[in-house]
């Protein structure tokens, strides 16, 4: 199902988070609403190691991240794990056993190319199967000009934010010194450290 974009406004949904509103029709003709934190391009980049000049591919990746299924479901509706894309749980959860083999994310990921690779097929899956943003009617200006010209990211906000990813993910093995995990605190992350 296709989802044309027809707007892109600022949104506050409190006093500290300023937000993209993006505003849609479907073919059907009713409006649908996606809302997602201004930093969210320059944390996606941060995470998964995309380039961060490369706006269009980070916009198109979170455009498309309201569509996924959130991996930890049955592995039959994991796009990533029906590609193959399995990693040892980290920790014991309500369908995993710590080590049992689980769909690849962030944080079981061996690398941050894994991590990559098994979100853009869940990405690519759900553009697919569930839901396409297309751009506003040709001839038309392109709504999302917006986003591309206000993105935001720095350099310095990368680094900062994969600093913290990095963090996190080496907390979820128990693998931080006492000196990061008052670090990745700080960072007001929470830590668990060995």
């Amino acid at each position: 199902m296709d989802f044309t974009v027809e707007s892109v406004d600022t949104y506050w949904p409190n006093a500290n988070m300023e937000c993209w509103a993006i505003l849609m029709t479907r073919p059907d003709g009713t409006g649908h609403a996606y809302v997602f934190p201004k930093f969210t391009l320059e944390q996606r980049a941060a995470e998964y190691g995309f380039d961060p000049t490369d706006i269009d591919t980070l916009l198109d990746v979170v455009l498309h991240e309201q569509f996924v299924h959130s991996p930890g479901g049955p592995d039959t509706e994991d796009a990533a794990a029906r590609q193959g894309m399995l990693s040892p749980a980290l920790t014991p959860s309500g369908i995993a056993r710590k080590g049992q083999m689980v769909p690849t994310d962030l944080f079981n990921a061996p690398t941050i190319a894994d991590a990559r690779a098994a979100h853009l097929a869940r990405v690519t899956d759900a553009k697919q199967n569930r839901g396409r943003v297309q751009p506003s009617a040709k001839g038309r200006p392109d709504p999302l000009d917006r986003i591309r010209a206000e993105h935001g990211i720095t350099p310095e906000g990368v680094a900062a934010r994969a600093r913290v990813v990095d963090l996190q993910r080496r907390a979820m093995r128990g693998q931080l010194t006492d000196i990061e995990a008052k670090e990745l605190s700080a960072a007001g992350m929470g830590a668990h450290h060995a």
